[in-house]
């Protein structure tokens, strides 16, 4: 026997509402209590709920899923959530519970939400926003720790510190870098005060402004006094490490820079912050 001609195959037995069906041409249709699960089109597309699939694989069906993994505990789901009407990804870890790590609003612009119950969200590339220029890219994003240091410009001083805090956030490459120091016991070193060891280099580049970078102070007791009218500014050098303090007049043409400070007093303390590109 070359072939069998039917247009339906089912169970010998007498359940004659599940089986294969063959009646329209070119077309395979699997069925269930008498209900179609799934059908192969003339093209090759498969339809799951979907009897006329538009891609190579088509999966409809209310809260049904697609289901990847090696076990019911351990597994990923792809689906239509038909209670909040969004596109879920939702994983399934043993002794875990279920996490849903991506969600789309089932709405026109609808957000998008990543690792919904919280966790690292990691990639290997950059984020452009508003754009796809390498000027829309956020590509790095990094806090972290640093030491800052009472330093001098030609030679260091020694001081015994109670204090040398510094923490640091940077967002591309801007830097936003605070400090807070407190020590005594200061003597010796030479040359203009600074603080060092800031955690970034300062850039080089002139397009972004290095020379402009500014500090802020909010308590400077450690700072040698001024004349009179002169107020307290820090800034960063291109291609450096450290801010320098420097004091600033006004005069009749405006406010002008009068020198960098020389040096620290013996004991107290400095906090602030400053914002530079790298």
């Amino acid at each position: 026997m070359s072939e069998v001609k039917t247009d339906s195959v089912v169970n010998v037995s007498g359940d004659n509402d599940s089986g294969i069906d063959l009646s329209t041409n070119d077309v395979v249709a699997i069925k269930t209590a008498d209900s179609e699960r799934l059908r192969v089109a003339s093209d090759g597309k498969v339809g799951i709920g979907d009897t006329t699939p538009d891609d190579t694989l088509t999966i409809y069906g209310g809260t049904q899923r697609l289901r990847v993994g090696n076990s019911d505990s351990n597994h990923v789901r792809i689906g239509r959530n038909s209670t909040s009407g969004n596109f879920e990804m939702m994983r399934t870890t043993s002794g875990a519970t279920d996490q849903v790590f991506f969600k789309a609003a089932e709405a026109n612009n609808g957000s998008i939400t990543l690792q919904e119950g919280g966790g690292s969200v990691i990639l290997g590339g950059d984020i452009r926003i508003g754009g796809t220029g390498t000027s829309n890219a956020l590509s790095d994003y990094e806090q972290g720790t640093w030491t800052p240091v009472l330093g001098r410009s030609s030679s260091n001083p020694s001081f015994t510190y109670t204090e040398q805090l510094g923490a640091y956030i940077k967002i591309g490459n801007m830097v936003w870098a605070t400090f807070d120091i407190t020590a005594n016991s200061g003597s010796g070193g030479s040359g203009d005060a600074q603080i060092q060891g800031l955690p970034f280099t300062v850039t080089n580049d002139n397009a972004d402004m290095a020379g402009y970078s500014r500090a802020a102070f909010r308590s400077a007791s450690i700072v040698p006094s001024g004349s009179a009218g002169n107020t307290l500014n820090g800034f960063a050098q291109r291609n450096a490490t450290y801010v320098s303090l420097e004091r600033q007049n006004s005069g009749t043409s405006g406010y002008a820079t009068a020198g960098n400070f020389n040096g620290w007093n013996a004991s107290g303390r400095i906090t602030g912050y400053i914002i530079y590109s790298v």
